[in-house]
């Protein structure tokens, strides 16, 4: 089983500005669903939980070229002190159930308790052992993920958009200005026509039948 990890260069955080992102307009209607469980993870106590901040119009807007509209539930609360702050990459592999020469994630004992596994699953850690260094974790063609809080929202959007398109299929890629590229940049936001391609084909990914579109 795969594994991709995001990095992020410290040079691309301190570049990132609060302006409007330059997002593709989409030349068709959106004609595919996923939906996302954004998980807040707190201490054993739940007095102190991670901030999630991302922006979920700039995330759709990303996902958008794929002709694809993110179905984002309320957000839900996973007390563990232990996850809150991930201090190495063992630990987060332990919360998304990476183990080396197991097929499949088999997550820690009650994260499933969260999880549903239609639903591809993100959660928000309050720091990380970087930066700079990985920011965020998942697996190719997986669900799960994990995405570092306490960062600016444009920031954040970036980051968690970048780990659901692993989760949805995709591999890092060398591009300039792509989603996918491992250099992490505010202006890496596009997706070529083989990735739009792989990310409508995922399992977590559900074609919206025309009727559907039209009762709309």
């Amino acid at each position: 089983m795969k594994r991709t990890c995001l990095s992020i260069i410290i040079a691309g955080l301190l570049a990132f500005s609060a302006v409007t992102f330059l997002f593709p307009v989409p030349l068709y209607p959106n004609c595919f669903t996923a939906t996302i469980q954004p998980i807040q993870i707190c201490d054993d106590s739940g007095r102190t939980c991670s901030a999630i901040a991302f922006d979920r119009q700039a995330l759709q807007s990303i996902f958008q070229q794929a002709d694809l509209t993110l179905n984002i539930l309320p957000i839900r609360s996973f007390f563990n002190s232990v996850y809150q702050t991930i201090d190495s990459i063992e630990e987060g592999n332990a919360l998304l159930g990476y183990q080396p020469g197991v097929i499949g994630p088999i997550p820690d004992p009650g994260i499933d308790k969260t999880a549903s596994p239609p639903v591809l699953n993100v959660w928000f850690a309050e720091s990380s052992f970087s930066p700079p260094g990985v920011v965020a974790l998942a697996f190719v063609d997986y669900n799960r993920a994990w995405v570092i809080c306490g960062v600016r929202a444009e920031v954040e959007t970036l980051i968690l958009a970048h780990a659901l398109a692993h989760n949805f299929g995709l591999d890092h890629v060398d591009h300039p200005a792509n989603l996918m590229n491992e250099v992490f940049s505010p202006i890496n936001t596009s997706l070529d026509d083989l990735q739009v391609a792989i990310i409508q084909a995922s399992r977590f990914v559900t074609p919206v039948l025309e009727a559907d579109q039209k009762l709309k």
